[in-house]
């Protein structure tokens, strides 16, 4: 059986427009995005998600990938942490963000 020609360039076409979409959201929109969110709702991106996720796997995914593509190093620096630096990154992530605690306690 032959494969269609055509399908094959679909599918390469496809996937190059997926690449491209993907570099253009993670350099530049993303950011724009992130800011436009942060002025309509007043939360940062982990604030977003920890009051629109309930707390298990998903949450964390999604934050693990909040802080993985944070321009901030503090925020990536977190992914490699060990539990007893935890509290003092965790203040540090807090004052980088400006998020008010007893605002929002989550």
């Amino acid at each position: 059986m032959r494969t269609n020609p055509n399908h094959f360039r679909a599918t390469r076409l496809l996937s190059m427009l997926g690449y491209i979409w993907q570099c253009f959201y993670s350099s530049c929109l993303r950011f724009w995005l992130k800011w436009f969110l942060r002025l309509i709702t007043g939360r940062c991106e982990l604030q977003r998600i920890c009051a629109r996720c309930k707390t298990g796997a998903p949450r964390t995914s999604q934050i693990e990938y909040s802080l993985k593509s944070s321009k901030s190093k503090v925020l990536r620096a977190a992914l490699s942490l060990k539990e007893n630096d935890l509290d003092d990154h965790l203040a540090q992530i807090i004052r980088e963000k400006r998020i008010k605690e007893q605002k929002d306690p989550t």
